[in-house]
């Protein structure tokens, strides 16, 4: 199974009609079907109802969505991780503040670094607690 597949099955899962996905992928429309046809038969499966006007999603084709969905994000972060490794901060970071109304600020504010870089971990610690990230 190769993740371009997926993608492609993906898209015409969205577009739910084989032309316009194999258009706004700019590839044949025949590729395509040919594409969803052997995915299917890889999978044992039927994934879409087709009709002339459009292709729907079977029950297995809904579950197998949500699973193309997840490969594809986890090919997508791995890919993004690995490539401009130097942008990537990694570490520990240690704040020690006094327990007051302005630790919310910096909570907040170390919610957004940590989202944009989950490899560093954050310890805050305050005279009576110490909570990790």
């Amino acid at each position: 199974m190769d993740i371009r597949v997926l993608k492609n099955f993906l898209t015409v899962a969205a577009e739910e009609n084989i032309t316009a996905a194999a258009n706004s992928l700019h590839i044949s429309q025949s590729a395509l079907s040919r594409q969803m046809l052997d995915l299917e038969q890889e999978l044992d499966t039927q994934l879409f109802i087709r009709t002339n006007r459009s292709s729907e999603l079977t029950s297995d084709g809904l579950r197998f969505r949500e699973r193309a969905r997840q490969i594809v994000d986890l090919s997508e972060k791995t890919f993004s991780e690995f490539r401009n490794t130097e942008k990537h901060l990694r570490g520990e970071i240690h704040i020690a503040a006094e327990d007051c109304p302005a630790i919310a600020v910096v909570c907040q504010a170390v919610h957004a670094l940590h989202a944009a870089h989950p490899a560093v971990k954050y310890m805050i610690s305050t005279k009576d607690t110490e909570t990790s990230m």
